[in-house]
């Protein structure tokens, strides 16, 4: 990753970048591809949040990153701290019926009391760190995401479908009785 220039590619100053140094946390981020696009269109279906089990400083410089215009989040971002059961994460800390509630997450058994409400995502493995179990990093193998057909790509295309199905496909059922989970 020295060798690929990564971290005087994270400081430079170009908008279109998608390294960057998490100030004051002495760590670099990347961010998947197609994440603008994926944020973009998928604000245009659901309000979203951050939820992540780090701290609530992280999170909001995760959110600085993902949306600098304050569009997509307005400030809806969930940390360790706002959870209410310790290593879990739960839709109690989120307004709204489970039942309307989708989750995209890449690890699972945060989620024990609503797998139902979970869209697994494959984990992305852009750093050697993150995936000292599993095999050579993204950018060990000098290649990245495809944003026309990696993971968030395909996971907005099942976004797609489960809205047109929840909104499209539900005319005639009250709103208050439907169920995004099926």
């Amino acid at each position: 990753e020295m060798d690929l220039g990564i971290q005087s590619a994270a400081s430079k100053n170009d908008p279109d970048r998608s390294l960057f140094t998490l100030q004051g946390m002495c760590m670099l981020t990347k961010l998947r591809p197609f994440v603008r696009k994926f944020l973009e269109e998928a604000s245009n279906m659901f309000e979203m949040y951050i939820y992540t089990m780090g701290f609530k400083a992280y999170a909001i410089e995760i959110a600085k990153l993902l949306d600098p215009g304050n569009v997509y989040f307005d400030s809806k971002v969930i940390s360790n701290s706002d959870c209410t059961q310790q290593h879990q994460k739960g839709l109690d800390v989120v307004p709204g019926a489970d039942s309307l509630a989708v989750v995209l997450d890449d690890t699972e058994y945060v989620w024990q009391k609503h797998k139902e409400n979970l869209i697994l995502m494959e984990r992305y493995h852009y750093f050697a760190a993150s995936c000292r179990h599993s095999g050579q990093s993204l950018s060990e193998l000098m290649q990245d995401e495809r944003e026309s057909d990696g993971a968030l790509a395909t996971i907005l295309d099942v976004l797609k479908r489960i809205h047109t199905i929840f909104f499209d496909l539900g005319v005639g059922t009250a709103l208050s009785s439907r169920d995004v989970r099926p």
